[in-house]
């Protein structure tokens, strides 16, 4: 029920309870308005560990970076500058005109047959990441009750610690399995 705004600002609110020293995100600023967006920043210009910033926002892409990697071609190349001299390297003036040059440049040599398989592909892929997302939740709020579990001092007094850290760990390694099969399908999906 919540707009793409709300979620992402949820989002934001829990990730900052988890303290970790790896943020990824794809797109933050999406659904943020300048007053959200500008805190973002701050907030992760004041973060201490790594982050890995996926954006076509150069404004929020600015101070914050200092290693741009750009992925064309199925090959990687890593720019040790902020976003500003990505795009000097690059002689453009704007992010999106990298993809404007690709959409000028490309030409479709895919057979019919191919994209038609290809669409298939990733039809199959999006039904099943519905599944791989709903176990995801699933696991996720198994792992916190039993985490809560062996939060209780008096947990530790009963030879029920055994087993509920052992279905924890059980937990957290099918958890882990389900977080590849995901990343797998992501990049299917594109």
């Amino acid at each position: 029920m919540l707009s793409g705004g709300e979620r992402a600002r949820l989002a934001m609110a829990c990730m900052i309870l988890r303290p970790s020293n790896l943020v990824i995100m794809d797109e933050p600023t999406n659904h943020l308005d300048i007053q959200s967006k500008e805190v973002l920043k701050q907030a992760l210009t004041d973060f201490e560990g790594t982050l890995i910033i996926v954006s076509h926002d150069r404004e929020f892409l600015q101070q914050l970076c200092t290693k741009v990697y750009e992925f064309t071609n199925h090959t990687v190349k890593e720019y040790l500058g902020d976003i500003n001299y990505f795009l000097e390297k690059k002689k453009m003036t704007d992010i999106r005109e990298i993809d404007t040059r690709k959409d000028k440049g490309a030409t479709s040599v895919t057979p019919e047959i191919e994209i038609k398989a290809d669409r298939e592909e990733v039809k199959k892929a999006r039904r099943r990441m519905q599944y791989v997302e709903r176990d995801i939740e699933k696991l996720e709020g198994e792992i916190a009750t039993l985490s809560e579990q062996l939060n209780d001092p008096a947990i530790y007094q009963t030879d029920k610690v055994i087993e509920v850290n052992r279905r924890l760990l059980e937990k957290q390694e099918k958890l882990n399995a389900l977080m590849e099969e995901w990343e797998t399908l992501v990049g299917v999906i594109g």
